[in-house]
């Protein structure tokens, strides 16, 4: 059985962040910036208020990242 570290989500914890920055570039090397990768994180410690497992924590800033990366032709989202 494996346990999870129970992380706060914190903008400001630097050492979290650095593991979300690690996780995604592990995950999807140079797929996203790291201002893409900075909004998904402050935008899920924004909505989340307490403790929860470090994994989950970072499944939704992937998920965040996702739903939120640029179109793959290179227009801006309701472009012609």
């Amino acid at each position: 059985m494996t346990t999870d570290a129970s992380v706060f989500p914190d903008p400001s914890d630097d050492d979290l962040w650095q593991a979300v920055r690690a996780d995604l570039e592990t995950r999807f090397p140079g797929r996203y910036d790291e201002a893409t990768v900075r909004r998904a994180f402050e935008a899920v410690c924004a909505g989340e208020d307490d403790y929860l497992p470090r994994r989950a924590l970072l499944k939704k800033v992937r998920m965040a990242c996702m739903w939120t990366r640029p179109s793959l032709d290179g227009r801006a989202e309701g472009a012609e």
